[in-house]
């Protein structure tokens, strides 16, 4: 799937080491939903690889206060 989004015909990932051990860094909202959605279910079968989450939440409310405002203006509410 990640070679369908670059256009190309191979996939940029590094090669998994051999030892099966390392470190997936991931973009998802939060670090104990990923983990019941995904990361629990890939880890029965890749034990020895950890997450790393990056929260997206943060970036949620600043959109939400972005679009809030947006509207306010609108109105001549928020200056």
């Amino acid at each position: 799937m990640l070679a369908a989004c670059t256009g190309r015909s191979k996939s940029e990932l590094p090669p998994m080491p051999e030892s099966g051990e390392g470190v997936i860094k991931v973009l998802y909202w939060n670090e104990e939903q990923f983990m019941k959605d995904y990361g629990s279910s890939f880890n029965v079968k890749y034990p020895d690889i950890e997450f790393e989450i990056v929260s997206t939440a943060f970036t949620r409310d600043i959109e939400v206060s972005q679009i809030i405002c947006s509207i306010l203006e609108m109105r001549q509410i928020c200056k």
